[in-house]
């Protein structure tokens, strides 16, 4: 596993095919490595992150290298409410990008996550799109 300093550099969230939909199980750390290629693989077995069609499924969540203002882990697809800016978000990464962004609930507006630092930005741990999806009641306002 992937450790820096004692945080967990990503989280496994992975899927079991139930009816023929891909249906959340749970976040997994154990055996799961990432190498350089961003290769996933569990015990030494290549993992599919890319096809929902196949029995078991898996998405990998980096960790943003932050935390919220409770200590929590802040991962990418973390509903989080930004403090500062009394806004409701979701954590995204961004390739074109190269970072972390804060995707803002309407959709319209979208903060770069990567390049704020932790002034800037006061975040608070609400849930992950996994767990959470539908729970909109939970957002502050």
């Amino acid at each position: 596993m992937a450790f820096l300093g004692k945080e967990k550099m990503f989280r496994v969230a992975e899927f079991k095919k139930i009816k023929g939909k891909q249906v959340f199980t749970q976040f997994a750390f154990k055996g799961y490595k990432l190498d350089q290629a961003g290769n996933l693989t569990h015990y030494k077995k290549k993992i599919n992150q890319n096809d929902r069609r196949k029995k078991n499924f898996v998405e990998l969540n980096m960790w943003t290298g932050q935390k919220d203002i409770k200590g929590k882990n802040l991962y990418a697809e973390d509903f989080v409410f930004d403090h500062n800016n009394k806004v409701n978000g979701i954590i995204k990464w961004f390739n074109n990008m190269g970072g972390f962004i804060l995707r803002v609930d309407a959709g319209k507006i979208e903060i770069p996550y990567s390049y704020l630092n932790e002034d800037d930005v006061k975040l608070e741990l609400l849930g992950n799109r996994y767990e959470n999806e539908g729970r909109k009641n939970k957002w502050k306002k």
